[in-house]
């Protein structure tokens, strides 16, 4: 948690640059969670949406980029985060999307994560195929 706090502050912090008038209420936050959640409630009140050139601008910051350091996250491919965390590629994602995307993003990438991901793949295809199966039989 204290990972996504990192990077919950960052954010905030530049948005507090870029939006007049955007504050966070820290009062009471005694722990993690509860700064968690402060954080969680000034992001989503204001409905936050990161671009591309958002998270490029962003990415500019050396309190983002250590943020992104901190937590584990690969920072080397940098604006190419942005596409793989835009999964519908719409352009934008919500703070809570990107938060977590991030998240997920942490560490290395190991053999198991590569087997999960080709295993899912597979049933995927199987699963289109036997669609596709169907609708050309009808």
């Amino acid at each position: 948690l204290k990972h996504e706090v990192r990077i919950k502050q960052a954010i905030t912090a530049l948005i507090k640059e870029e939006e007049a008038g955007f504050e966070v209420d820290l009062d009471g936050a005694k722990t993690v969670e509860d700064l968690s959640d402060a954080l969680d409630n000034a992001l989503n009140q204001r409905e936050v949406s990161v671009t591309r050139d958002r998270f490029a601008a962003w990415l500019e910051h050396t309190a983002f980029l250590d943020a992104l350091e901190y937590s584990s996250i690969d920072s080397s491919i940098r604006i190419q985060l942005f596409d793989i965390l835009d999964a519908d590629s719409g352009g934008e994602l919500c703070t809570d999307e990107l938060v977590s995307g991030l998240m997920h993003m942490r560490g290395s990438v190991t053999k198991g994560d590569i087997i999960g991901m080709s295993l899912k793949i597979r049933h995927v295809t199987q699963v289109v195929e036997d669609v596709l199966a169907i609708v050309a039989g009808i």
